[in-house]
């Protein structure tokens, strides 16, 4: 259908690239999405107050629907705002790079940096969102300055961006509002806070969390 809809020839894409999209989709997306949502668990397990917050929102959409679609999961804001919290402070993603198409002038200070065309710059996602601080706060994601900030890029940013980026935000609205729904996360008693490592992307050594069946 992809290949069908594409009315531009330049961009349309081949039979082999649309397959390999649908692997990246698969394979590249399991992993990262995984571990996401295991972190979105442990910082909603560490602040009650946020996961009753959450609870509160989706409980609203279910009272209204007990079967929703997933367009009725768009207006959760606070949904959206702890996701993206969860992925500022955890980013799954170890490395992000972008060529530039033209020079780039930087200042700090009296002092400049030029950046050549076609220099290739690696960012480190993990790294850039903490540049805000290492706390818990979804509600910045609701104010104005946080849906601009530039520091956020656990996709990357640019056109060749993480091409999986949609379907992963949908995954983690619908499995998370699914879990919060249904029950309330804690710590498990006695154990250490997650250690990340590095393997194909950065993820906890280990999370234990204990669940309680809500009573609906």
């Amino acid at each position: 259908l992809m290949m069908e809809e594409d009315t531009d020839k330049e961009l349309k894409q081949t039979e082999k690239e649309l397959l390999g999209n649908v692997r990246m989709f698969l394979f590249a997306g399991q992993d990262t999405t995984a571990t996401t949502l295991s972190f979105a668990l442990y910082e909603l397990a560490c602040h009650p107050c946020a996961q009753k917050k959450l609870q509160e929102e989706v409980d609203g959409l279910f009272a209204s629907d007990p079967k929703p679609a997933y367009k009725d999961l768009l207006p959760l804001e606070y949904l959206d705002a702890v996701i993206k919290e969860v992925l500022r402070l955890h980013a799954p993603g170890g490395v992000a790079r972008e060529t530039v198409d033209r020079p780039i002038t930087l200042a700090q200070g009296e002092t400049k940096y030029v950046i050549p065309a076609r220099t290739t710059i690696y960012t480190f996602p993990s790294l850039t969102g903490l540049s805000v601080g290492d706390d818990f706060a979804p509600e910045r994601f609701l104010t104005k300055n946080g849906k601009q900030d530039s520091s956020f890029m656990p996709f990357s940013v640019g056109p060749r961006n993480c091409v999986g980026q949609p379907l992963a935000m949908s995954e983690l609205k619908v499995i998370l509002a699914h879990m919060v729904r249904r029950y309330n996360v804690q710590k498990t008693p006695g154990n250490e806070d997650p250690i990340k490592v590095v393997l194909l992307t950065i993820k906890a050594h280990r999370i234990m969390l204990d669940f309680e069946k809500r009573s609906l």
